[in-house]
């Protein structure tokens, strides 16, 4: 397999960085949409408040597929609402 241009990389780093930022805005909207502070939201996805913080604040290093399906589950919103760019 063939690896990719320095500017393809950069350009797929870059739209991984603009969905992650879309997330922890969109978390956060979303949460106070539903008039839910980050330790009820915490409560309800069973995560720790320290990571729905994190994830809030964009200082989060890993987010894994269960984390992201435990807070869309605790929001009742589908994952594509919590990634989308254009709420």
């Amino acid at each position: 397999m063939a690896r990719p241009k320095r500017s393809e990389v950069q350009i797929q780093d870059n739209m991984l960085k603009d969905l992650l930022s879309a997330l922890c805005t969109n978390l956060k909207t979303i949460r106070e949409s539903k008039q839910m502070t980050q330790k009820d939201l915490a409560y309800k996805s069973k995560l720790s408040l320290s990571t729905i913080t994190a994830i809030e604040q964009k200082s989060l290093q890993n987010l894994n597929l269960s984390t992201l399906t435990a807070i869309c589950t605790a929001l009742k919103i589908s994952p594509i609402e919590l990634l989308s760019t254009r709420l």
